[in-house]
């Protein structure tokens, strides 16, 4: 190649993005071979190392350009394969960062992942977030850096090469700064790795703590958006005042702050030229107050000067001001163990501004780059670049050239450098700055010049003859409160480029996925109920009482953005869906006729909304970051909960439970109501369900069924007790209605270290779409079976089948085991596993004494759970009394009573959600809150909450138990079905009244429990919309029944259900059961020291079992260390964590809690 890359693919390549991608090829191509490009054949710097020119660098704050996100974009994609290693170590440590409690705050609902904003664009945060000083500034060093590292890259040079690469040194201002020192202390690639380390460190603690330290009043309703109108931006803490000289508006300044508290006033913060251009840094609305002053000063008085120009500027915090004075003392505690040493710096920093070089500044310069961003003034009006002939810009503000480096040419325009712009490849005609192909040319530019700036002199000659006319574009407001649909449509598609709006808000139909289907746009016009409507160039916003409520902009290529938006969240912060269309100018003409102009873009839809569900369902980065390891069949999802009184208050308000009868334990007590456990268990359930890989569109999610299940024997829920929720999808099934997924949940107590209070099962339907058959499977934990070994037959039927595993020696004449079992089917395949319980004959605690392991392929019958249908007993779901022989046979009779009540679904009572910790119940789905997401779902208008409908339900059912029965009666199962199918669900509508049908059964066998069905229709159809059943039961009657004939092993002696493959049958149960022992596995066994077959039935039967001893504590098998994990492998780890385990033998399978004393052999 005769030249560098960037100068070839300018000069011979089309098109900005064709040439960025030309270059990302070729240095794609040099990693992948390992070439090294040649050592720094730079004219400029040639011409720089024989004394005839100086280069300077350039590095400037945010204030001055909003997009700098998508110049850091355009750098990674262009330069990829030369910086990739370099910032995925910055971007890691910066996710890190933000989920430090100091600081986690700032950062919802759209975290700090920079990787996954750079690589897929659709996750990209708006620009607000992005502009928040907590994001921008380290983001704003770490768009410089990688611009000095491609720099350094593509000139074959490193960061030993400084010195002679910049022989003018370095100039930077506020958050710029940072980033050159963190250049110039860079001796080598590793050192330039730590230094930007430290950098984007320093940055982030100052942008979040200077984010904190300023309070910020809102604007007066409706001023910000008349601001922006008006064209001088959003309202932001800095306001930018060019061309007018200072004396005409710093006396606005005194008259103002004059009338305001000391942390309410403004300042004179940044001087860029003492002549006319400045900053002013204060509180939004001090700086809203001074624009309203200057209105009018920019008038005829002005003739002749340059244009006036006030604007505010892209950022959230009044910087270089005494307003963030505090914040630099908690700053400089953060970074208490980060030191950049003056004298490590190798060449001068900013000693072209004031005179002053950084390298004789104090020892450690942290403190002082802390208060040069935070709280001291910036002065630029002195900065003298005599003796520099090329200085780089390295931005923010490259791609548009409105950089430092453009404020440089200002300064010193005719007499000063000439200002390279790092990241562009070729300026636009006119500009009078340079792009950074000057840099990387191998030629001499005086000897490689064309005429094109002779046309560039004349056109500019001729604006004086003939000048261009000027065209002005106003904002216009409409309000469109009694506007139809159809007259809105008209209005909106008015003006001169009017094609794509008429089509977007005018045609009943689009194309989606080669379907035409109904136009979604006008949906949302005709629910969104907005009495504003502001229309700017390609932009379109739409207000309610103030609030956005959408917003519709066209980029470049006739891509069309629609986002509504929600402002019932998690976090109380807005969250949009992004909605993509294209406008098909040509759809309609002769080669087209049929086809929609406008086509929805489905690539990545689904992710999109999943996106947006997760910033509403969960709060903090990192439980949103734990849906993105995607595994369903394995993970399992944990939350810690507290049942705090408030909470409970806040549920019962919100589901209309405040006349619950005096006779039920719910009102007359601290225990909760059972569907509770909704608000404990959602996060652990949102997270499952919002798992990678995306299922289907969660906007036609619908919820199928709930079902609440105490434990046997588990006391209800009280006030103050701690839980643990842990969640996991059951299964997923794909069928013509589309794919229902099911997730089960269950609340320990004791955070988790006790017994299982209660269990909740919830179903979901993802309706319609293609679904994967394949990604179906299920994941059953089956009731507890009792198998009694009364005859040898018996015996030697168990010890017959191959599943069957048994742990050491046992006495099995007579014996009455339990069975725990789990199945994991998938693909036409299916593993049971398990453990089975030995129950001594004496009483006390279930010995363990052997485990399950079945595997099949494309069978439907499953051995173990034949064998248990047909020699074992399922054991009382609902803990009967177990004092009468399993034998004795009793005359059973059922009486059946019905009941029918009205049923109203209660309003809600505030626009929260009841699952939010300052509210009650389920899910925080827009569809229950926004007419506009509801009518995204083909649903008429926001609908009742599946949480509060149920609830509704069940405060019948104990109403009706109340008013019927002695007092103490508890609900102790309650499931819960909504109508649903492959269409839109019934509307439940809040305050619709609906009619309840209560039929009761009740046996003369178990007079402690009785069965309540409910069935809710319309008043006006049959049609069941909800149909429950509830077990109810009276402690008092059931005391008998709970007093169980042996305890229940604690959970630590419960080995993993799913082992990865079958261990090795025991060979020294019996001679004629002996088999060799299998190479490739090894055994591993726990015994307590109290082990010794002679105490098996004398151990400890009269204590507690929480504080006990067991002879056999746990048995396994596992693979060696080199055996290649399975799906299986995964799902038993999963299980490890789900049951608890603390000690692992085997990567595939985990040996259990031991007690205190253990012997391994």
């Amino acid at each position: 190649m005769q030249n560098d890359i960037h100068v070839v693919a300018l000069a011979q390549v089309q098109g900005e993005a064709e040439r960025r991608e030309a270059i990302r090829a070729h240095y794609q191509k040099q990693a992948a071979t390992g070439a090294v490009g040649p050592k720094c054949r730079s004219a400029l710097l040639r011409s720089q190392s024989l004394g005839q020119a100086t280069v300077h660098a350039v590095f400037g704050g945010q204030g001055s350009h909003a997009g700098y996100f998508e110049e850091l974009r355009t750098a990674y994609k262009t330069y990829g394969p030369l910086v990739e290693d370099f910032v995925e170590p910055l971007a890691r440590a910066l996710v890190e960062l933000s989920l430090d409690g100091r600081a986690r705050a700032e950062f919802a609902p759209h975290g700090l992942d920079v990787l996954a904003w750079l690589r897929h664009e659709d996750r990209t945060p708006p620009a607000e977030y992005l502009d928040a000083a907590p994001v921008s500034f380290p983001l704003v060093g770490l768009l410089q850096l990688v611009q000095l590292a491609a720099v350094f890259v593509g000139l074959g040079c490193g960061p030993e090469d400084l010195p002679s690469l910049f022989g003018g040194g370095f100039t930077a201002r506020s958050q710029g700064v940072v980033a050159a020192v963190a250049a110039a202390e860079a001796a080598n690639w590793p050192g330039f790795q730590e230094a930007a380390l430290k950098a984007v460190t320093v940055l982030f603690w100052t942008g979040v703590r200077c984010q904190q330290a300023f309070v910020d009043a809102p604007l007066p309703d409706g001023k910000a958006a008349q601001l922006e109108q008006a064209g001088f931006g959003a309202p932001s803490p800095m306001l930018a005042i060019s061309g007018l000289p200072r004396n005409k508006f710093e006396r606005a300044i005194s008259e103002i702050n004059a009338f305001l508290a000391e942390d309410a006033r403004m300042v004179v913060s940044v001087v860029n030229s003492a002549c006319d251009d400045f900053v002013v840094s204060g509180p939004r609305r001090t700086l809203a107050a001074l624009v309203d002053a200057l209105e009018g000063v920019a008038g005829p008085a002005l003739e002749g000067r340059r244009r006036c120009r006030v604007r505010f500027l892209p950022t959230s915090v009044p910087c270089n001001s005494f307003l963030l004075a505090s914040a630099v003392p908690m700053i400089e505690e953060d970074l208490r163990g980060v030191t950049v040493p003056s004298a490590a710096l190798r060449i001068p920093v900013n000693q072209l501004v004031d005179g002053v070089d950084l390298r004789a500044a104090s020892h450690n310069l942290v403190p002082t780059m802390v208060r040069l961003m935070a709280s001291e003034p910036v002065d630029w009006s002195r900065a003298e670049f005599a003796g520099v002939t090329h200085a780089v810009d390295f931005g923010p503000g490259c791609a548009d050239g409105d950089g430092a480096g453009a404020l440089v040419h200002r300064l010193s325009a005719g007499v000063g450098p000439r200002v390279l712009v790092a990241g562009r490849l070729e300026m636009p005609a006119g500009s009078e700055l340079g792009a950074i192909t000057e840099l990387f040319d191998h030629v001499d530019p005086a000897f490689a010049r064309d005429d094109s700036q002779a046309d560039a002199i004349h056109d500019k000659a001729g604006l004086l003859i003939q000048p261009q006319p000027c065209t002005e574009t106003l904002a216009k407001s409409f309000r469109i409160a009694s506007l139809t649909t159809q007259e809105l449509a008209s209005v909106l598609s008015s003006g001169d480029d009017s094609g794509w709006r008429k089509a977007l808000f005018s045609s009943p139909a689009i194309e989606r996925d080669g379907a035409v289907v109904p136009n979604p746009v006008l949906k949302l016009i005709s629910s969104a109920a907005a009495d504003t409507v502001d229309v700017l160039d390609d932009k379109l916003s739409f207000h309610r009482a103030g609030d956005l409520i959408l917003y519709v902009s066209r980029g470049a290529d006739d891509d069309i953005t629609v986002m509504p938006f929600t402002w019932v969240t998690a976090s109380n912060n807005l969250v949009s869906l992004a909605m993509r269309f294209e406008y098909r100018a040509g759809a309609n003409d002769d080669t087209m006729p049929t086809m929609p102009t406008i086509r929805e873009v489905t690539k990545d839809r689904d992710r999109r909304v999943y996106d947006m569900y997760r910033q509403l369902w969960l709060r903090d980065v990192a439980d949103r970051a734990a849906t993105e390891q995607g595994q369903p069949e394995t993970n399992v999802f944990e939350a810690a909960v507290a049942v705090e009184q408030d909470r409970v208050d806040a549920f019962n308000r919100a589901v209309g439970n405040n006349t619950i009868g005096n006779n039920t334990t719910t009102a007359s007590s601290n225990n909760v109501p059972v569907d509770f456990a909704m608000v404990a268990a959602w996060k652990p359930i949102s997270q499952a369900l919002l798992q990678d890989p995306v299922q289907g569109d969660l906007l036609s999610l619908a919820h199928l069924s709930s079902s609440y299940e105490a434990a046997p024997g588990a006391a209800p829920l009280t006030v103050g007790e701690s839980l643990l929720a842990r969640a996991y999808v059951s299964s997923m099934t794909v069928d013509a209605a589309g794919k229902t997924v099911e997730v089960a949940c269950q609340l320990l107590r004791d955070g988790g270290g006790g017994d299982v209070a209660l269990t909740l099962r919830s179903r979901f339907l993802f309706r319609g779409g293609r679904h994967d058959a394949s990604s179906a499977f299920s994941r059953a934990v089956d009731d507890r079976h009792e198998v009694l070994l009364a005859t040898p037959g018996d015996q030697a039927v168990l010890l017959s089948q191959p599943w069957f595993r048994p742990a050491g020696f046992h006495d099995l004449d007579r014996a009455a085991l339990e069975f725990r079992v789990c199945t994991l089917a998938q693909r036409g395949e299916h593993t049971t596993t398990g453990d089975v319980f030995l129950r001594p004959r004496h009483g006390g605690h279930l010995v363990h004494m052997a485990t399950i392991y079945s595997h099949g392929v494309n069978t439907a019958a499953n051995p173990v759970t034949a064998y248990l249908a047909r020699a074992g007993r399922p054991l009382n779901r609902t803990a009967p009394d177990e004092s009468q022989p399993t034998t004795t046979t009793t005359t059973t009779t059922t009486t059946t009573t019905t009941t029918t009540l009205s049923l109203v679904i209660p309003s809600p009572t505030t626009t929260q959600d009841p699952t939010t910790p300052s509210s009650p119940a389920s899910s925080l789905n827009p569809h229950h809150s926004s007419p506009m997401f509801a009518a995204l779902a083909d649903l008429p208008s926001a609908m009742a909450r599946g949480v509060t409908f149920a609830a509704a339900a069940r405060r019948l059912v104990e109403q009706h138990v109340a008013a019927t029965t002695s007092p103490g009666w508890v609900v102790r199962r309650f499931d819960v079905g909504f109508a649903a199918s492959s269409a839109p669900p019934p509307p439940l509508l809040p305050g619709h009244e609906l009619t309840a049908t209560l039929t009761t059964t009740t046996t003369t066998t178990n007079k402690a429990s009785r069965t309540v069905h409910v069935s809710v229709a319309g008043a006006s159809s049959p049609t069941a919309l909800l149909t429950a059943e509830a077990v109810v039961e009276n402690p008092a009657l059931a005391l008998v029944a709970a007093a169980a004939a042996f305890t229940p092993p604690p959970p630590e002696l419960c080995t993993s259900p799913v082992p990865t493959a079958p261990p090795a049958r025991n060979a020294s149960r019996s001679p004629s059961f002996r088999r060799p022992r299998m190479p490739s596995f090894r055994r591993s066994f726990s015994r307590s020291s109290s082990s010794s077959p002679s105490s098996d039935h004398h151990h400890h039967h009269h204590h507690d079992h929480h504080n006990h001893q067991v002879p056999l504590v746990s048995f396994g098998f596992g693979f060696d260390d080199d055996a290649t994990p399975t799906r299986a492998d995964r799902f038993r780890g999963s299980w490890d964590r789900w049951m608890g385990r603390a000690e692992v033998a085997a990567p595939g399978f985990a040996m259990a809690r031991a007690p205190a004393s253990v012997i391994r052999v």
